[in-house]
């Protein structure tokens, strides 16, 4: 409290937000600053630096204290959020940028925790700033900027939208954004971190079943497809792309584009091992879907049998090292000594 005091005096305030933001680096020390004045304080300052950009000390403070649910609740009370992304479009300023998407992530964690849509008390808290984000998105040649805008624009659910409003809707009165999602995708054009934004909205599109038809006209699915194909050593990009493709495979007209426009269903059986155990979880899911799509009259189709072939050869891959291993060198299993070769069948079974 008397740091934050510190605050309110202009000779000590450069010193004391380098104290304050060593301090909110840690975890248990951001928590601490709700009890006290320093959000709003850091506000007011930040609403009303003088300059374009925010003095990096402040905006960094800022940007760590918004990783907090509580104190990033504080942040968009009273008009505060509007205040931010009023300053952000006229500024472009892309540390202020990453404070509005970590709001944006408190508002949908705390979506994420509720029981019901109707037990959210922010509905429509996003709905003034979607366009007018998509537009800088658009219109911006800064890399994280575009980033953290498009990153803000994935946390949004149907719920912060404008009212009889729909992320189709939108899509199609802003016909550009699409095509701007495209040519992020397009290789060699974008940073993995903008790659891996773009899957995250889409992911987030795919919420509205009325956006299946919009993506799938695109070239976003087969874009998606040769990304998971070169991207297998990275596992974050590949756990979000299956989560994509999960979502997408709940719509008729993306299900088709995944397993027959792409022919996809090759690549994500060869990724059904992966050495990542999330990426490993959520390729089962993705497998599932297609399983049960391919089961007609209790019959399992070509996709099914597949699917239940490389599950049999996963499941059982130690053993069939184990065979291959002894067609390649007979001589290292001793037939004279069948205790010892049953003891080391045994073991390799374990």
């Amino acid at each position: 409290p008397k740091l934050v005091e510190l605050l309110k005096k202009p000779p000590f305030r450069a010193l004391t937000l380098r104290i304050l933001y060593h301090l909110s680096m840690d975890d248990r020390c951001k928590s601490m600053f709700t009890y006290t004045e320093a959000i709003p304080i850091v506000m007011q300052l930040v609403i009303n630096f003088p300059q374009n950009m925010v003095a990096k000390e402040l905006m960094a403070l800022g940007v760590n204290l918004s990783v907090n649910g509580r104190n990033a609740e504080m942040m968009a009370q009273n008009k505060g959020l509007d205040a931010l992304v009023q300053r952000v479009l006229r500024t472009r300023d892309v540390l202020l940028m990453k404070c509005i998407r970590n709001i944006s992530h408190w508002s949908f964690s705390l979506q994420e925790d509720l029981a019901s849509e109707k037990m959210y008390k922010h509905k429509g808290l996003w709905a003034a700033y979607v366009v007018p984000l998509l537009e800088l998105a658009q219109s911006s040649d800064n890399h994280d900027l575009v980033v953290e805008i498009l990153g803000t624009l994935g946390n949004l659910t149907p719920q912060d939208l404008p009212p009889k409003s729909s992320w189709d809707k939108i899509l199609a009165q802003y016909y550009t954004v699409i095509p701007f999602l495209n040519k992020l995708l397009v290789p060699g054009f974008s940073q993995d971190d903008m790659v891996l934004q773009v899957i995250m909205f889409v992911s987030a599109l795919m919420l509205e079943p009325k956006c299946a038809p919009l993506i799938t006209s695109s070239r976003v699915v087969r874009s998606f497809h040769t990304i998971f194909q070169d991207k297998q050593s990275d596992h974050e990009i590949t756990l979000q792309l299956l989560f994509c493709f999960y979502r997408m495979l709940r719509h008729p007209e993306t299900l088709d584009e995944v397993l027959y426009g792409t022919n996809m269903l090759p690549d994500l059986l060869l990724a059904a091992d992966s050495t990542n155990v999330e990426v490993r979880r959520m390729c089962d899911s993705v497998l599932d879907v297609i399983l049960d799509h391919d089961i007609h009259e209790g019959e399992v189709g070509e996709f099914g049998r597949q699917i239940r072939r490389r599950r049999f050869e996963i499941h059982n891959a130690e053993y069939w090292n184990l065979m291959r291993h002894r067609d390649a060198n007979p001589t290292a299993f001793h037939d004279d000594d069948p205790d010892e070769r049953d003891h080391e069948y045994s073991h390799s079974r374990k």
